[in-house]
């Protein structure tokens, strides 16, 4: 269980990073390079391990193909007249430098999101868009990536500003520096217990970001957490009856305002067999945003701070 008085673990550098995460898009985003006349690419290729969720927040808006590669293999056909967006906020991923390198061979368009002075930095060419990432934070290089290909007329607007006023929105309602009472990620850790924790997305941002709380849960807590598509959760639902009541599921449902028939019926599925099965969910809600992007920070940040929580629980914090 957690202390009364959360404050006390204010000062440990996990929640302060967390804490930090609206002022780090808004740094990142005030420093963004020019951008060349390159016009429209036949196709664009996205490289690193955020590639499916800059992809997913991109496809909707881009004028061409979208692919995406989180093994830095380029298709044989890429050339001078596609774009490769390399993201690597470690700058030293063999699979980015070995992407950026081939890409610069091929004298494709290069957007470059990694470290200045990094080995994926210096192995760009002279043609790329280079965006020096200082946050090592891969939801704001994405962020960044998107700010830069909307000005290159590629994608829509992620609205940087948003994003970090929804993240700053979530530290002041996780925080430890608030009430404990009013704290949902505390609650959500405190929900979760000695149970298996199952995250369940509903829509392609939310599945993402399901993903990559139950990724920080993992870490945390040193047990299993599993996201996975709603059949498959309401199965281990269903027989998790028969088993050892100790170790049953607890769901962590990431949903959206207002979704469409087919994900609200997924949603009541779940909530239902989660009532059958006597097992407890939580529901972490978008706030509504106009940028889809900014309901992913939403999902991840509070997410990570429920994993912070049990982290603190765990003795595992640092």
């Amino acid at each position: 269980m957690l202390p009364t008085d959360l404050a006390e673990f204010a000062e440990e550098s996990t929640f302060q990073r967390l804490g930090a995460t609206g002022d780090r898009i808004r740094r990142e985003c005030a420093e963004l390079p020019p951008v060349p006349e390159w016009g429209r690419p036949r196709a664009i290729l996205l490289v690193g391990a955020e590639a499916r969720l800059l992809r997913a927040a991109l496809e909707v808006a881009a004028p061409c193909p979208v692919m995406a590669s989180t093994n830095g293999r380029l298709p044989l056909w890429l050339g001078e007249s596609d774009l490769v967006v390399i993201l690597d906020v470690t700058g030293s991923q063999l699979s980015a430098i070995r992407a950026t390198e081939m890409s610069r061979r091929r004298q494709t368009m290069q957007v470059v999101v990694a470290p200045a002075g990094s080995p994926v930095a210096e192995t760009a060419g002279s043609r790329a868009v280079f965006i020096a990432d200082h946050s090592a934070d891969p939801i704001v290089a994405v962020i960044a990536a998107l700010a830069v290909l909307n000005q290159l007329g590629l994608s829509g607007d992620p609205n940087p500003d948003l994003c970090a006023e929804v993240a700053d929105q979530v530290t002041g309602a996780c925080s430890p520096l608030g009430p404990k009472g009013e704290n949902l990620a505390a609650k959500i850790a405190e929900s979760l217990g000695a149970a298996v924790p199952l995250v369940w997305g509903g829509g392609m941002l939310a599945a993402r970001a399901s993903r990559r709380v139950a990724e920080a849960i993992r870490r945390a807590s040193g047990e299993v957490a599993l996201a996975a598509d709603s059949e498959v959760l309401v199965s281990l639902i269903r027989d998790s009856a028969s088993r050892d009541p100790s170790r049953r599921p607890s769901l962590l449902l990431l949903t959206q305002e207002n979704p469409d028939d087919m994900i609200q019926g997924e949603e009541n599925e779940l909530i239902a067999a989660a009532a059958t099965a006597e097992a407890n969910y939580q529901i972490i809600k978008s706030v509504g945003a106009r940028s889809g992007l900014a309901n992913y920070v939403h999902w991840v940040l509070t997410g990570s701070y429920v994993a912070a929580y049990l982290a603190a629980v765990n003795g595992r914090l640092g």
